[in-house]
Order: structure tokens, then C-alpha cells, then sequence
């Protein structure tokens, strides 16, 4: 065991430097593991948040809807027959709701989940490995012969 010239005490050797990086980068992991848990119950609270707002008002946009397109397909009746209005407005029907579904899921898709927590880890484990991979090849030579 060598000492330190300046205290006199031991220096630690390589193999404990080793032990203390490995002992860090698994304390590390631990807590981007648990800051990814509180990200995911933060995004999921917003999103149900989000959802619970459009749930309050569709019963009443139902209830007007229906009003709305039954007096859209009386009123086209007469002019082509009520099949034909009712061909007409479930065809106007099926268009938009195609449209407002894809615009749904377009913006679904935009929610970027864990999105600092995934960054952050990457970015730890990255500093970690250079961390470890900067240690000087006689140093390295030494820890394998240890």
C-alpha cells in the first residue's frame, strides 16, 4: 500500500477507486430509477387530469349533436328523400370524426413520456463510462494485476 507524501496516511489504490466508482454508478442508477417513477406518476396525472376535462362535456355535446344532425337529415329530406339525407349525413359524419380521431392520436403521440428522466440517465451513465474508461493504461495494468 503506498502512502500519501503530503499526510503520510495510505492512499487508496486503484481496486478502491474502482469499488467506490461502481458503488456511486449503482447509486446513481438507483436514483434515476426512482426520479423516473415520480415522472411517470407526474405524466400520468396530467394526462388523466387532461382526459377528465373533455369527459365532463361530452354528454352535453352528445345530447346537441344528436339534435343537431336529426335536424339536418329532416331538413335534406326534402330535397333527396330521407335515405338519401341520411346517407349524406352519416357520410359528413364518418369524415369528420375520421379527421378529429387523427388529430386525437397525432397529439397523443406528442406526449413524450420520461422524457427528462431518459436524458438524464443517458447522460449520467455516459459521464460514468468516460469516467472509468479515462483511468490511465498503467493504472489499468496494475488493477488486473492485483
Amino acid at each position: 500500500m503506498r502512502r500519501d507524501p503530503d499526510s503520510g496516511e495510505p492512499s487508496p489504490s486503484l481496486v478502491d477507486a474502482v469499488k467506490t466508482a461502481a458503488e456511486n454508478l449503482v447509486d446513481l442508477i438507483g436514483a434515476q430509477i426512482r426520479l423516473a417513477r415520480v415522472e411517470v406518476v407526474s405524466d400520468v396525472g396530467r394526462a388523466a387530469r387532461r382526459t377528465m376535462r373533455l369527459a365532463i362535456f361530452v354528454p352535453m355535446l352528445l345530447g346537441g349533436y344528436g339534435c343537431g344532425v336529426a335536424a339536418l337529415a329532416a331538413w335534406l329530406s326534402r330535397y333527396c328523400g330521407l335515405p338519401g339525407a341520411l346517407g349524406i349525413v352519416a357520410g359528413a359524419q364518418l369524415l369528420g370524426g375520421g379527421i378529429g380521431l387523427a388529430s386525437v392520436q397525432r397529439r397523443l403521440r406528442s406526449v413524450k413520456l420520461l422524457e427528462r428522466s431518459s436524458s438524464e440517465a443517458s447522460q449520467s451513465i455516459g459521464q460514468a463510462v468516460a469516467a472509468i474508461s479515462s483511468v490511465p493504461p498503467e493504472h489499468q495494468r496494475k488493477a488486473l494485476d492485483v
